[in-house]
């Protein structure tokens, strides 16, 4: 496993419903992104040591650059990069690409001051993310 990099060709970036994820093609797929020549991917999984949190699939003949994930991450601490601040720069994509109403009212200025306060969870499948009638301080 590791980090892409788009040497040529395209992939796209998919989320499937749940219900779907084994049978590739079937079922409600979102296309959170599109990936182009110069574009990366896979650094989330690698800087959150979480499972993988979209599909990828080439779009057309694709020719990847791997690095596998022992050399990502002895980059990343030989450049002294910290991994947070690579991270409020993928939420901050998420933020636009999802288009959620609420986000598009929040000027393009903020977003980064806005990234710092996020953090991103995992949640096994089955478990409650929040209940009714809980206090909203989740």
């Amino acid at each position: 496993d590791g980090f892409y990099i788009v040497y040529s060709g395209a992939v796209d970036v998919l989320k499937f419903s749940v219900e779907k994820r084994e049978s590739f093609g079937e079922g409600d797929v979102i296309v959170l992104n599109s990936v182009k020549e110069g574009g990366c991917f896979g650094e989330i999984a690698l800087c959150m040591d979480v499972e993988r949190t979209a599909t990828i699939v080439a779009k057309e003949r694709t020719l990847l650059i791997k690095i596998p994930t022992d050399s990502f991450k002895s980059f990343l601490k030989a450049a002294d990069l910290d991994t947070n601040e690579v991270m409020r720069k993928r939420i901050i994509q998420s933020f636009k690409a999802f288009k959620i109403p609420f986000f598009e009212a929040i000027p393009e200025d903020k977003y980064i001051s806005f990234a710092k306060n996020c953090e991103i969870e995992q949640f096994e499948k089955g478990e409650v993310i929040f209940a009714e009638e809980e206090v909203g301080d989740k």
